[in-house]
């Protein structure tokens, strides 16, 4: 009987070492499953766990809204898809569109992947899209001022603060390249100038003063930025978007090429932004009537 008990306990000493009970040693390290993001970019676009994530040889669709000559938008455009297919490895074409409204149509109904917004139409095109974001911008776009200015004898009262923005909610507005010379014919009453451009027509003698009167002027704010598509993530994968960001953030002003690129964004280099940095362009777009709830 002792020797049935002894080897009983034996045998149970010997079990409980060769499974070694439930708990992990103390000195074994727990890989996470995810890598860590990296500190310098911001976390692109979230991806759908719905989505299959495949690489895909449709081609990668950038635009822009019209906020130069369409020559210098092509050319400017032309180099940056040359540039962007040969980092990005996947096949890149420049999608122009008549107007700025016109890009916030294509992007909300995800014919665009990447367009180069200014702040207004940008921040109503992302609250449209679902898990889109702003990515990148050029330093300058931190500190931007916008310009209202009307014609003159549209009746249109100049206003001295944010709060009475509430008195242009339902009038057109003009944007672009020429809106300025639109409010001066007539054809428009009401248009929106960056204000370094506003200022420079302005000390010019490039503007009939009694034509066109500037009737408030922001405060500075986040304007112009790239704003990508969510739908970029299902089509080439989690970590397209870091490698747009790397791309563009690593423009060279010392290439030739990449110098006539910045050149012609009129900066030495992209730097990122996100989402919320927008949040007082969207209370602007909101007090006009141009951002309504979404």
């Amino acid at each position: 009987m002792k020797k049935n008990v002894f080897l009983w306990f034996v045998l149970s000493v010997v079990f409980l070492v060769a499974c070694g009970g439930n708990e992990e040693p103390a000195d074994v390290a727990v890989i996470p499953l995810e890598p860590e993001p990296l500190s310098e970019a911001p976390s692109a676009v979230e991806l759908d766990p719905a989505s299959e994530v495949t690489q895909s040889d449709e081609p990668f669709v950038i635009s822009a809204v019209p906020d130069q000559p369409s020559a210098v938008l092509d050319e400017k455009y032309e180099l940056l898809v040359s540039y962007l297919s040969g980092a990005l490895d996947v096949p890149v074409v420049y999608q122009p569109v008549s107007d700025h409204a016109t890009a916030v149509a294509e992007f909300t109904a995800g014919n665009l992947d990447m367009v180069w917004f200014d702040g207004l139409h940008g921040t109503k095109a992302r609250l449209a899209v679902d898990r889109s974001q702003a990515i990148l911008h050029r330093p300058s776009d931190a500190s931007t001022e916008i310009v209202f200015v009307a014609l003159a004898e549209s009746g249109i009262e100049a206003v001295a603060d944010a709060e009475n923005l509430s008195s242009f909610a339902g009038r057109a507005l003009a944007f672009g390249a020429d809106s300025l010379q639109l409010v001066e014919a007539g054809t428009e009453e009401l248009a929106l100038l960056d204000a370094a451009v506003w200022d420079a027509e302005v000390a010019s003698g490039a503007v009939d003063e009694e034509q066109v009167v500037a009737v408030f002027r922001t405060a500075e704010h986040h304007s112009k930025h790239w704003l990508l598509n969510p739908n970029v993530v299902t089509r080439y994968g989690a970590h397209f978007p870091q490698k747009i960001t790397e791309a563009m953030v690593t423009l060279d002003p010392n290439d030739p090429s990449q110098a006539t690129l910045l050149e012609l964004f009129r900066t030495d280099q992209f730097v990122y932004t996100d989402n919320d940095n927008y949040t007082d362009v969207e209370m602007l777009g909101r007090m006009i009537g141009f951002i309504s709830e979404q």
